[in-house]
């Protein structure tokens, strides 16, 4: 079959065959440096070059959408505070080649964004509506990019609640160049995901690269990208993640990649991938999946091989799959595993033999087991009839091949020796005291010290500018409300688990008692407020969905009916233990505080078993039947049998006895009269 990038060669042919093609974006001329924290400084332009267009305002940033293949640059930053809700520009659809190579359908946009060392301030982003017809679009800067450049932009102060990425929901062929991420976002920093493209859920797909790229705050699932998928050579390089990373789905949560795919079943072509000269600092987190330093899940696929160097992860991992607990504490380098976590990939997934992971010279924190968390293979089995598959886990190393790769502790991570193969020239920089970055940033990384605050209150010294992480250890039947400092600090991410509905809507967010901040001069005390929150009853559950009492003929009367019913409730430690009985009908049946139903009479009626703070209720159905022999007896003593709450039923009106009767009365009238008168 051919190769998936001829295809997308056929993509590009088609554009320039429509005379839209992109148009080569020429080399700038040199101005002034960039304020922001590049990582490869930024020289920027007071003049718009040749073959670009100048983007000056919000409403020149959002014209991009009616010319996706033109080039465009920032001439000063752009804030989006006064929009609401930014509408990502391009959506993905999917795409039609004919014989003539013309390219049909797709809205993405397919050009070049220089951001010029400029940033996007304020970027809002709650909801995406979708497009009519066929197509998805994704949170982010841009719904869907196609053989794209970005390059030399910050986005900052961005708040995204919607699925996507900071710069684009989903990406195919784009290349991702010198950018910074700070916020929060319910997708990744760079480029996120989208529903899917014919039917898989594949995000990112063939040779999109990321180069030089950093992300501060908080995201989701991945720090660069959520999931991302390489049919050809691709690699991510000089980039890095500061910010917490958080997976609340079974997806799998990764400093740099929450899932990676590398491969194509479709042809024998040896495929590369590689992570090189990167790094992870974010504590990273997974409700579900697997968690990893730098990756989350890593999948084989075809000839393919992955290889991570010259790399590393200080970052703290913690997994709650198979619990139903929603508050962890999270201390620097500390790892809480229940499933698969491991200090540079969390999971790896091989399905031919020619697959392989290479590990050279990358460290992690020594808080993990092992660099990988779990190695497994994919089976398949053919009977002669049927297929088959399993996965089974691999012993030992397997498929992967490591070199120098060593847990190191927290201060062994903080000296230029332990890092045996960085290129501390050219490439690296070591901080005193911090853990390396790379050389060229305009700002240091700065070196990170945790507390967990006990008793309410908790003082942090440390050296001015550097990162403070700090953890609520929140009381029992208490929750987080907020942090309160004894002097102003500027928060650079606070904690939250957030649920999010199909439409982008936050459906519930509450702060976890987590929060990093840069140390201003002097200690800090930081006091965590929290607020009583009683232990409500969630369920109540009886044994007895129904009771029913049949009253037989000739038992008398008060007759003993009764039935305890069996109850059960969660949690088994409310703040308030008490249940509350009534009955609808107590003419039929009454209830005791204990839950003893007593029947009255025939009838009817619902015994409804409620928590004192009506949080929970269960309805039991009682219904009390009484079948009498025949007429109740003429003896008063025999009467006080069930008779009095219910007469047997008539068989019907005799209307014969009543017809003679009023024909005799009516004789004796007519024979009363002639007597009198004559």
């Amino acid at each position: 079959m051919k190769r998936t990038l001829a295809i997308l060669l056929a993509l590009v042919l088609g554009i320039g065959a429509l005379g839209i093609g992109a148009i080569s974006a020429p080399p700038l001329p040199v101005d002034s440096s960039s304020p922001f924290e590049f990582i490869i400084p930024v020289v920027q332009q007071t003049t718009v070059p040749q073959g670009y267009i100048g983007i000056y305002t919000a409403e020149d940033l959002s014209n991009i959408r009616n010319n996706l293949g033109g080039n465009f640059i920032l001439m000063n930053d752009i804030d989006l505070s006064h929009i609401d809700n930014w509408f990502p520009i391009g959506y993905f659809r999917s795409i039609s080649i004919t014989p003539d190579y013309i390219v049909t359908g797709g809205t993405f946009f397919f050009g070049t964004l220089d951001g010029n060392g400029f940033a996007i301030r304020n970027m809002n982003i709650h909801r995406v509506p979708q497009p009519e017809g066929e197509g998805t679009r994704s949170a982010g800067l841009f719904g869907s990019t196609l053989q794209a450049t970005i390059r030399n932009l910050a986005i900052v102060e961005a708040n995204i609640s919607a699925g996507g990425g900071g710069f684009a929901g989903t990406a195919t062929q784009t290349t991702f160049e010198n950018l910074l991420f700070r916020g929060t976002t319910n997708g990744s920093g760079i480029a996120g995901r989208s529903t899917g493209i014919s039917s898989s859920p594949i995000f990112l797909v063939n040779n999109t690269s990321f180069y030089a790229c950093a992300v501060e705050g908080r995201v989701n699932a991945g720090g660069l990208t959520g999931v991302l998928a390489w049919s050809d050579d691709g690699f991510i390089e000089r980039s890095y993640n500061r910010a917490q990373v958080t997976s609340r789905n079974r997806m799998g949560a990764g400093g740099l990649v929450g899932r990676l795919s590398v491969g194509d079943d479709r042809n024998d072509t040896i495929i590369n991938a590689a992570i090189r000269n990167s790094y992870n600092t974010g504590m990273i987190s997974s409700m579900w999946g697997d968690v990893g330093g730098l990756v989350g899940e890593l999948g084989f696929y075809g000839n393919s091989i992955v290889t991570i160097e010259n790399s590393f992860n200080t970052g703290s991992l913690t997994q709650q799959r198979y619990t139903h607990t929603f508050r962890w504490i999270i201390e620097e380098g500390e790892v809480t595993s229940r499933a698969h976590a491991g200090g540079l990939v969390g999971s790896t997934l091989f399905h031919y033999d020619s697959n392989q992971l290479i590990l050279n010279n990358s460290y992690f924190i020594n808080n993990v087991e092992s660099a990988v968390g779990i190695n497994q293979r994919f089976i398949t089995n053919y009977d002669g009839y049927n297929w088959d598959w399993d996965i089974v886990t691999i012993p030992g190393d397997g498929y992967v091949q490591q070199n120098n790769v060593l847990a190191k502790s927290n201060s062994q991570m903080r000296q230029q020796t332990s890092f045996v193969g960085f290129d501390f020239v050219n490439i690296w920089h070591m901080p005193a005291g911090g853990f390396p970055n790379f050389s060229g940033n305009a700002v240091a990384e700065p070196t990170q010290h945790a507390i967990t605050v006990q008793g309410g209150s908790g003082m942090l010294s440390a050296p001015a500018g550097s990162y403070a992480t700090i953890f609520a250890n929140i009381p029992e039947n208490h929750r987080f409300v907020r942090w309160e400092f004894s002097t102003p600090v500027d928060l650079i991410y606070e904690g939250a688990l957030r649920r999010v509905g199909l439409d982008g809507e936050i459906l519930m967010e509450e702060p976890t008692g987590q929060a990093m901040f840069v140390m201003p001069n002097g200690p800090v005390i930081a006091t965590a407020i929290t607020e009583y929150v009683p232990i409500l009853i969630q369920w109540i559950n009886a044994l007895q969905v129904g009771v029913r009492f049949s009253i037989g003929a000739g038992e008398r009367w008060p007759h003993t009916a009764e039935q305890l019913l069996s109850i059960s409730s969660f949690p088994a430690n409310p703040s308030d233990a008490t249940l509350l009985f009534t009955s609808n009908n107590p003419n039929v049946a009454t209830v005791s505080s204990t839950g003893l139903i007593t029947a009255v009479g025939p009838g009817v009626t619902q015994v409804i078993i409620a928590s004192r703070d009506g949080n929970a209720q269960f309805i039991v159905n009682v219904e009390v039947t009484y079948t009498p022999a025949g007429p109740c007896p003429q003896d008063p003593a025999e009467r006080e049998c069930f008779c009095h709450y219910i007469q047997p039923p008539s068989s019907g009106t005799n209307w014969l006895v009543i017809i003679l009767g009023i024909l005799f009365f009516a004789v004796i009238a007519a024979v009363a009269a002639f007597a009198f008168l004559f």
